[in-house]
């Protein structure tokens, strides 16, 4: 499964929207629907994050659980619908990694998506760790021997540029 998804139209994310304010109602049809457009997503991105493919599966199942249950919560003001899920999921693998300290790894010795491995290779690490690893800018700071200041420019400067590749045509 690959976690790179394709570049999102206006329609999709009315799409999207349009299926969460269906899932907000009860509609488990609109549930799936939302699942089949970002499960494999999803699922790259918490197997990127546990490294174990059962694992992955129950965070993306856990993931689409909450979904369910929040998806009244859902404000359109502050991203996207893939946005809001991701962050769902990011956070739900991040819980069940610091539960279980076996499955943590290396995420720098994994890869990452094409746009990721595209960065300066600090600004990858940064936002690699950060993202994908669970740390935070003081923990990066420390593992990379960089002011935290530098991690937080990477970062921020890492994402503009994946805004920017990503939203290109």
């Amino acid at each position: 499964m690959t976690s790179d998804p394709a570049p999102t139209t206006p329609s999709d994310t009315e799409s999207d929207i349009a299926c969460l304010q269906a899932i907000a109602g009860g509609d488990e049809h609109a549930l799936r629907r939302l699942y089949d457009r970002h499960g494999a997503t999803v699922y790259g991105l918490v197997l990127r994050i546990l490294g174990d493919p059962e694992k992955a599966a129950q965070a993306t199942a856990d993931t689409f659980k909450q979904t369910w249950r929040d998806a009244g919560r859902y404000r359109g003001v502050r991203g996207s619908v893939l946005g809001w899920v991701t962050t769902i999921a990011r956070l739900r693998a991040l819980e069940m990694a610091r539960a279980d300290h076996d499955a943590r790894h290396d995420v720098l010795s994994d890869g990452t998506s094409p746009l990721v491995v595209a960065l300066p290779e600090e600004t990858q690490q940064a936002i690699t760790l950060i993202f994908f690893g669970g740390l935070t800018q003081y923990e990066v700071a420390d593992r990379l021997r960089i002011p935290t200041g530098t991690v937080r420019r990477h970062v921020e400067m890492g994402m503009r540029a994946l805004r920017v590749k990503r939203e290109a045509p």
